[in-house]
């Protein structure tokens, strides 16, 4: 028989957990609840254009539509015929002037009407709008009883169920939870290799890039160089040469476990202050190159050296300055004052207390006064 694995403590927290639900759905609601509009009052239509002058204008513009008889006739019509030219303009005066009245009332009675329609119908949208809002609130509060009758249900569908099958449901669980454990056993194995193929895949793919490079190399020496060399240009067999041939399991070992180049940019780069207005940094054990790279970025010269002949290649092939060899004889190569600082990333966890010592006397006599030491250790 297998113990249940649902302790009091797991439903202590389920209850805790569906309390923090209810009352981040009671939030919501209530936010909801407020944020429904309220039907605003329009703003009163637009009143129709004054046209109680309109029809007397358009009565009394034509100063020739009198006539008159006898010598009153014959007075005006000497007098019209003296004042002609300016009683003319006049007229032409008053024509345009009635003409532009009765176009513009016309047009200020369609733009009333217009404005009118458009105050209905923003009403009608804002009338459907309120409602609808009210009915999606309605609608929220009762999702909540909604589901809660169908919890009741299936509870009690399963009480009902459960009542006659006491002795079955303790059998059929124990069967369950041990095929359970079986297909964690399992998928714990699959995980185990599938980190495996991980880590054979990375360092399949390093020796390639690893053979492309000697492979560029050798056909840059030329053909007569090649020629030269010995039908076996790198002897497995020195203990010498075998570091160098396995250099790339470690830079994939590396790119695998220790992270990409982003994250380890984002780490080294609270280092870049100290190293600020500073030149030629010596970066010690640079591995990939993102320390150089967050240097050059920032416009100071900086050096790699490691001893790793794989992420030599690797700083190089991305345009860094960067030599394969021993820190201790680097730094007794250099002049002394010569460097503007130094810095190294999980490198001296791995040097024994008496190299340590020699490298830090040494770096003293190399870096110039006030240059900064950098030294990161994972302890």
């Amino acid at each position: 028989m297998f113990e249940r694995k649902v302790s009091a403590d797991d439903l202590s927290r389920l209850k805790r957990e569906r309390e923090a639900a209810d009352r981040a759905y009671n939030d919501a609601l209530t936010a909801l609840d407020q944020a429904v509009q309220k039907l605003r009052e329009i703003p009163p239509p637009v009143l129709l254009p004054d046209e109680t002058q309109l029809r007397a204008l358009n009565d009394l513009w034509d100063l020739t539509s009198e006539n008159t008889r006898g010598w009153r006739g014959w007075i005006k019509w000497c007098i019209w015929r003296a004042a002609r030219p300016i009683i003319a303009k006049q007229q032409a005066f008053n024509a345009t002037l009635v003409d532009h009245l009765n176009r513009n009332a016309a047009t200020q009675r369609d733009l009333v009407k217009a404005v009118q329609d458009a105050r209905t119908s923003l009403h009608d949208e804002l009338e459907n709008l309120v409602n609808f809002q009210g009915r999606l609130i309605k609608y929220a509060q009762q999702v909540t009883p909604y589901v809660n009758t169908k919890d009741f249900e299936v509870s009690g569908l399963m009480i009902v169920w459960l009542s006659g099958l006491t002795g079955v449901s303790d059998a059929l669980r124990d069967e369950i939870q041990k095929r359970w454990e079986s297909m964690v056993a399992r998928e714990r194995r699959f995980e185990a290799r599938v980190d495996e193929l991980r880590v054979t895949s990375a360092g399949i793919q390093r020796l390639n890039q690893a053979l492309k490079r000697e492979l560029a190399r050798l056909q840059a020496m030329g053909a007569k160089e090649t020629s030269s060399l010995p039908s076996s240009s790198v002897d497995t067999s020195n203990p010498k040469t075998q570091p160098k041939l396995d250099s790339y399991k470690y830079v994939a070992f590396e790119d695998l476990f220790r992270g990409s180049d982003e994250d380890i940019r984002d780490r080294l780069s609270a280092y870049l202050p100290h190293f600020r207005g500073a030149s030629n940094v010596l970066d010690v054990g640079c591995g990939r190159g993102e320390f150089l790279e967050l240097l050059r970025d920032q416009g100071v010269s900086a050096h790699g050296v490691d001893i790793n002949h794989d992420m030599v290649e690797q700083c190089r092939a991305r345009g860094l300055s960067a030599d394969e060899g021993d820190l201790l004889t680097t730094l007794a190569e250099l002049p002394n004052q010569s460097l503007g600082g130094l810095f190294a990333a999980q490198v001296v966890e791995h040097l024994e207390p008496a190299y340590l010592l020699k490298m830090l006397d040494t770096a003293f006599e190399k870096l110039e006064p006030g240059a900064n030491l950098v030294l990161e250790t994972i302890n």
